[in-house]
């Protein structure tokens, strides 16, 4: 019988950076974790899993946080910040649709509220753009975590992922 492991936890290293900590600790409104699911019903539910490592590695994971796998000590090759900001919407339909995307993920708790115009230390932005849907005029946002020199999947090592199974603009 196949079993998927657990989700993994940041390791240990991750809480000496300590640029990212503090901006964590500084600034909790930033990083809440929303989500719908009611995370005590799901664990109820699944108390007789057949796997129970990972059951308990993705509650603890709705709880507080999942990690992406990235390395966040990127020695000299990565800044601290690094604000990637670069594209524009090509249209004025594109900048509507962005702009009412991120009003409604700020209504529904899932953005934070701005506090530009610097980063925060610790934090990248990536490119967001929009695509349109397959076969409709609708869009679809797309957050770009591969465009640009420091591009955050750059601090993801490959073996650290390899047979998870990850989405991208073609599962979209």
């Amino acid at each position: 019988m196949e079993y998927e492991l657990p989700v993994p936890c940041p390791p240990a290293r991750e809480f000496k950076n300590m640029e990212a900590v503090k901006t964590v600790e500084d600034h909790p409104h930033l990083f809440k974790i929303v989500t719908p699911i009611k995370v005590d019903v799901l664990e109820e539910c699944l108390a007789s899993h057949p796997n129970p490592a990972f059951v308990s590695s993705v509650m603890t994971a709705l709880k507080k946080g999942f990690w992406p796998w990235a390395d966040m000590h990127h020695a000299t090759d990565f800044p601290i910040t690094w604000d990637n900001m670069r594209m524009s919407p090509q249209s004025g339909m594109e900048q509507q649709f962005i702009a009412k995307y991120h009003d409604e993920e700020i209504a529904a708790g899932c953005f934070s509220e701005g506090f530009r115009p610097d980063l925060i230390p610790g934090m990248y932005s990536t490119p967001v753009h929009v695509v349109l849907k397959p076969h409709s005029e609708d869009f679809h946002i797309v957050s770009n975590m591969s465009a640009g020199l420091y591009a955050p999947n750059r601090m993801i090592l490959h073996s650290d992922i390899a047979g998870s199974h990850l989405d991208g603009l073609h599962t979209l």
